[in-house]
C-alpha cells in the first residue's frame, strides 16, 4: 500500500527521480556567464499587470521581433501550456526575474522575463533538451 501511495504521489506531483529541474538548470547556466543578457532583444509592450500567459504569447508570437525565438516557432501561431512559474535570481543589475516552464508542440522551453519599465517587458525563451 505504501509503494502504491508513493508512486501515486510522484506521478501527481510530477516528480521524476533523477531528473534535474529545467528552470534551475537554465538559471545556473545564465548565472555562469555575466554576458547572458547582452545582445538584441525585442521589448514586449504590455501593461505592468500583464498575466504570464500574455507575456508568453507575446514572446513567442509569429509576429514578434524577438531575435532569440527558436526559428521553429515562427511558422504560425503556437499553442502552449504553462507548466510552472516562479521568481528567480540571475546575476544582473536588477537580479529579480520571473521564469516559467512551458510546452509548445511537445518542446519544453524556459522563458525568462522581467518588467523593464511601466509598460515594457524583456523576455527570452530558452529551449530545453529532454
Amino acid at each position: 500500500m505504501i509503494k502504491i501511495t508513493l508512486a501515486w504521489l510522484l506521478l501527481t506531483v510530477g516528480i521524476t527521480l533523477g531528473e534535474e529541474d529545467p528552470i534551475e538548470r537554465t538559471v545556473a547556466r545564465l548565472n555562469s556567464n555575466s554576458m547572458w543578457k547582452n545582445g538584441a532583444f525585442a521589448d514586449i509592450n504590455l501593461p505592468e499587470n500583464a498575466m504570464s500567459f500574455e507575456i508568453v504569447r507575446a514572446a513567442i508570437s509569429p509576429f514578434s521581433s524577438n531575435p532569440f525565438i527558436h526559428q521553429r516557432l515562427l511558422r504560425k501561431e503556437r499553442d502552449f501550456r504553462i507548466l510552472e512559474a516562479r521568481d528567480v535570481i540571475i546575476s544582473d543589475e536588477n537580479p529579480h526575474f520571473k521564469a516559467l516552464l512551458y510546452v509548445s508542440e511537445n518542446q519544453h522551453f524556459v522563458l525568462i522575463y522581467q518588467r523593464t519599465n511601466r509598460n515594457t517587458w524583456w523576455a527570452r525563451p530558452y529551449p530545453i533538451d529532454k
